[in-house]
């Protein structure tokens, strides 16, 4: 995996520049009266995605070419189904023309990691997000998520590593060393709900049960507070986890990446086939107990 950065500036049209400038009005006015608001940080755009192999034993080596950008023109674009004044949307103008893998730049303006964490009890850490986070408040996702970050994971001018903020978030947000697990990048995903680019690890605890992770998210994190409500651990099994995502729970929501990520770490662990046909084996026994 390599990541390119672009130094040439990236604009917003002018329709959505104008969003943006309502975006940071707004934040500004909750800011000076002390209410809780979004600042604007850095971060990055994708520009392109390429796929090619290595030369001499054909393993698959990703390119993706970043621009730089801010949070605020990142909140402006989420509005994929605001009308402009011509009727049309950012969606139908930007995105349906020419599929998510070929937006602008301009459009995709996210890009994160998402890590489920593994526990040396064969168990995963699922957590709920915070009241208070600028995406999918209050649902059901991986451990530990972080958006790219300028000045965290690039504050000397070089392309960020996704590995390293994957290892920021888990440290932030579950208070982990680096030494206590070992990670593994499993794929790069798009939210084709709202247009958001992701990666999904997965990270083996070396050391730490889901009781010892669970006694060290009772004593908080850096950012625990402000980026979890609440957590659980599922079995890591595919019967345990199909359980737990269909599981009738009042109020509760998941955010797209969870089940793509749990899914791509089971069969990381297990295989394609075994996952799949455990699989199929839930959906029988669902459908007869419906019947």
């Amino acid at each position: 995996m390599h990541l390119v950065v672009s130094n040439e500036p990236l604009e917003l049209p002018a329709e959505l520049a104008a969003w943006r400038s309502e975006v940071e009005a707004e934040e500004q006015a909750k800011a000076e009266a002390r209410l809780p608001h979004k600042w604007n940080g850095n971060c990055f755009a994708v520009e392109d995605l390429v796929e090619e192999r290595t030369i001499h034993n054909e393993e698959i080596e990703i390119f993706l070419k970043l621009r730089r950008t801010d949070y605020y023109s990142f909140l402006a674009t989420q509005h994929l189904d605001r009308r402009f004044r011509d009727g049309s949307t950012p969606r139908s103008r930007y995105i349906d023309p020419v599929g998510h893998r070929r937006a602008p730049a301009f459009m995709s303006l996210s890009l994160g990691t998402s890590v489920l964490v593994i526990t040396t009890d064969n168990r995963v850490l699922v957590c709920q997000r915070g009241s208070d986070v600028g995406s999918r408040p209050l649902h059901w996702g991986v451990s530990a998520d972080e958006g790219l970050s300028g000045a965290l994971d690039s504050p000397s001018g070089l392309p960020p590593r996704l590995h390293a903020a994957a290892r920021r978030g888990l440290g932030e947000e579950l208070s982990l060393e680096d030494h206590e697990y070992q990670l593994y990048l499993l794929g790069v995903t798009i939210d084709t709900e709202r247009h958001q680019w992701d990666s999904v690890f997965v990270a083996y605890a070396d050391d730490l049960s889901s009781s010892d992770l669970d006694q060290r998210l009772r004593r908080g994190a850096k950012d625990s507070t402000l980026e979890i409500a609440s957590w659980e651990f599922i079995p890591f099994d595919t019967k345990s986890i199909l359980e737990r995502l269909h599981a009738n729970r009042s109020g509760q929501w998941w955010t797209p990446i969870a089940p793509v990520a749990l899914y791509l770490a089971l069969v990381h662990e297990y295989g394609r086939w075994r996952v799949e046909r455990s699989g199929r084996q839930y959906a029988k026994r669902t459908a007869r107990q419906s019947s």
